[in-house]
């Protein structure tokens, strides 16, 4: 069958195929970057489709052999169809780039994120509102829908307590500083960075008197460095040591909040009475993978715990046992050693 396709027909067979195969690539590094869109179940219905056309057109001996040639139809298809497929998924992928990305859309602009600078939501006289409920990870059939609650925003009427860049040592809000053969806090390369070996957790805390508070705004950039383990914060943190400990011991007395690489997220309120993860989901507004910044805002009202990342509400919880203590950030490490890096770190009272 081969031997009827002239040589001009060949070549665009191929040509077809190897735009198949950048466009393939293209989709791949656009998603590696961007949320889910509506067009994905097109996108790689067309990638598929189009490879299952082509591939045969420019290699037909995978047809033609197996199976007594019983997917040799496949070469009777003609050539408009992969060439239409193709141009389809070209037009497409181009259309993905103007829809609003789930993670950002409806979104307060994150002029202060990563900057040191305090959120724009925290600013006089500005709110942020209107956040959908797309954004905040909950589903229709959650308790929150169902009743209707207003979705939480970040209070503007704090007053500014610290506005730390966290680029070196500062005498007004010091830090740990640990080097331990298991766990190393310290300042470097302009920011505040952590290291620990496999299976172990740490918490570094700042001993800033001001940041012992009840209503607060804690507000701190989080960047995963490298590792497959988990980062994040701790507040209300009575716990009296911060030394690095391993997996298997007694947890701190805290509420933690912890995300992985890929945004899945834990909020606990860890006391005496053990109480386990209270909140776990998937972050749609966390920007997923190593060396990518992340502004973390928890504010907490009486026993009320609401958290925003990048600027977009996630969810709240409650906690009735712990109403004080100090803040800090925390990792935790799988089988490899885990580093993350935090700066711009602001409180305000509330």
């Amino acid at each position: 069958m081969n031997s009827a396709i002239n040589p001009s027909t060949r070549i665009l067979n191929k040509l077809v195929l190897t735009g198949f195969i950048l466009l393939t690539f293209v989709q791949v590094i656009f998603h590696s970057q961007h949320y889910s869109t509506s067009l994905d179940s097109w996108n790689n219905l067309l990638t598929i489709t189009g490879f299952i056309f082509s591939v045969p057109r420019v290699f037909p001996g995978i047809v033609e052999k197996p199976f007594y040639g019983l997917f040799s139809i496949l070469l009777r298809v003609r050539l408009w169809v992969p060439v239409t497929l193709c141009i389809l998924l070209a037009a497409s992928l181009g259309l993905d780039l103007l829809l609003p990305n789930p993670s950002t859309g409806q979104v307060f602009p994150a002029s202060g994120s990563g900057t040191g600078q305090p959120s724009p939501g925290l600013s006089p006289g500005i709110r942020l509102t209107s956040v959908s409920i797309s954004n905040t990870g909950q589903s229709a059939s959650s308790p929150d829908f169902a009743s209707q609650t207003p979705i939480p925003t970040l209070s503007s009427s704090g007053t500014p307590v610290i506005n730390n860049p966290m680029a070196s040592p500062v005498a007004t809000d010091p830090w740990d500083v640990i080097s331990q053969p298991n766990v190393k806090c310290s300042f470097a390369n302009g920011a505040y960075d952590i290291k620990i070996s496999p299976q172990q957790i740490n918490i570094c805390k700042t001993k800033a008197p001001d940041t012992n508070l009840n209503n607060f705004i804690y507000e701190i950039t989080m960047t995963m460095v490298q590792g497959s383990g988990n980062a994040g914060i701790v507040f209300h943190d009575e716990s009296t040591s911060s030394a690095s400990t391993d997996l298997t011991q007694q947890p701190p007395l805290t509420d933690l909040l912890l995300f992985d690489q890929k945004g899945n997220y834990s909020l606990a309120v860890m006391s005496n009475n053990k109480v386990p993860m209270t909140k776990t989901g998937q972050c749609s507004s966390f920007l997923s993978g190593l060396n990518k910044p992340n502004q973390i805002d928890v504010q907490v009202i009486g026993q009320t715990i609401d958290v925003f990342v990048n600027g977009t509400y996630l969810t709240s919880t409650q906690d009735d046992q712990l109403n004080s203590g100090q803040m800090g950030v925390v990792l935790m490490a799988g089988d490899t050693i885990t580093e993350a890096t935090y700066s711009n770190f602001a409180v305000w009272k509330l």
